[in-house]
């Protein structure tokens, strides 16, 4: 989202395996973008459109998950899905929903 609070889909060029440097728990990226709409020194959000969410196995007892809501309460949520290569993964509508956060 700009800050004129209009929005601008780009395409994901670059994305770290590993998390930045620092306090931050974000993962470096690069976006493919025409950047004249943005004025320097603004923040910006970006969305991540995921079709499936994967967990490690350990994290995953009798198919249910802690997850912390927005107001940082704990919650066990049921979930339903497959096991692949040590992970649990499930699409989008099925169990887990990502949470979308303002960092």
């Amino acid at each position: 989202m700009l800050a004129t609070k209009k929005t601008k889909e780009s395409t994901i060029v670059f994305l770290s395996q590993v998390p930045g440097k620092g306090k931050s728990t974000g993962y470096p990226l690069t976006i493919d973008f025409d950047g004249s709409n943005f004025m320097d020194g603004r923040n910006v959000m970006i969305y991540v459109p995921q079709q499936q969410i994967r967990l490690p196995k350990d994290s995953v007892i009798n198919n249910s998950v802690y997850v912390i809501d927005s107001r940082g309460r704990v919650h066990k949520q049921k979930i339903d899905g497959n096991f692949a290569d040590g992970n649990k993964a499930f699409s989008r509508g099925k169990g887990l929903l990502p949470i979308r956060t303002n960092t």
